[in-house]
């Protein structure tokens, strides 16, 4: 039986194996479970065709284990795994995971991505195994989001300067008059003197 100690240990190692993505050592075998795998074949024009090639692509670590070892799920196809059946790893699909069943196999319990063994795929009509000495398992940088960049608009330059962009600015004071109402016009002399006319006609009597 585990003691107190070693129930910790155990709980303490599978917290960190979920938070961190499984970047630990696991168990007695010593080696780093990689965030990201890929499996992928240099030519394909040299391979006999089939399902298998489906399961070729980047697979990312889970925080389950499958017969206790490390799983990744394929990055494009949620119901696709690499996993170990046993005996060696499979690529498999989910309503499968865990059994001796796959289109890809590897014949070796140790790590897949550092495994010198050779890969071997299934025909379609599952009746012998194929060796793929061309199909390799490696590391795998997991794709980063595409940046995508945008050419400033008024809005966003208003943004820059400290204004909101829904904020408008106060209107410039407009005349009183009404943009419909006729142009009066401003009168370009002054408007005459009271008795200006009565008085020139008497200093032409005169």
């Amino acid at each position: 039986s585990c003691s107190g100690g070693d129930k910790l240990r155990d709980e303490s190692s599978r917290l960190l194996y979920s938070c961190s993505g499984g970047v630990q050592r696991l168990g007695k075998e010593e080696w780093d479970a990689p965030m990201a795998i890929e499996l992928h074949v240099g030519n394909l024009g040299n391979v006999i065709p089939g399902k298998w090639q489906i399961f070729l692509g980047m697979y990312k670590l889970e925080s389950k284990e499958v017969n206790g070892k490390p799983a990744w799920r394929h990055a494009e196809r949620s119901d696709l795994w690499l996993a170990f059946d046993g005996i060696g790893w499979a690529a498999q699909p989910e309503d499968r995971l865990g059994d001796r069943f796959g289109w890809l196999q590897l014949r070796h319990p140790g790590p897949p991505h550092i495994n010198n063994g050779i890969w071997q795929a299934a025909p379609d009509d599952g009746s012998h195994w194929v060796e793929m000495p061309g199909l390799k398992c490696q590391l795998a940088e997991p794709p980063r989001p595409a940046r995508v960049f945008t050419r400033p608009t008024p809005s966003m330059r208003l943004e820059e300067e400290g204004e909101h962009a829904c904020e408008q600015r106060p209107p410039r004071s407009q005349p009183a008059t009404s943009p419909h109402a006729p142009d009066k016009g401003t009168p370009s002399l002054p408007p005459p003197v009271k008795g200006y006319i009565d008085r020139a006609r008497e200093a032409v009597a005169e």
